[in-house]
């Protein structure tokens, strides 16, 4: 395990289509310089009303892409 002190982090929503998912893009840097770099895509989703066990794609709420695109 690594322990990172006093480093920035920076999270950034890439995706101008936020339908139902949408990509982030993960920075840290420490003294200005790039240490980490990377990219995930997030579903927005819910469980399935027909079946409780599984899950489904929803689309992201209207105030949940307005908050990204404040953000």
């Amino acid at each position: 395990a690594y322990e990172i002190k006093e480093c920035d982090w920076s999270s950034d929503v890439c995706s101008s289509d936020l339908r139902s998912s949408f990509d982030v893009h993960h920075r840290i840097t420490l003294n200005g310089e790039l240490c980490v770099e990377c990219f995930d895509t997030r579903v927005w989703a819910k469980r399935d009303p027909a079946n409780p066990e599984k899950i489904k794609s929803e689309p992201v709420p209207q105030d949940v892409i307005d908050k990204f695109k404040t953000a």
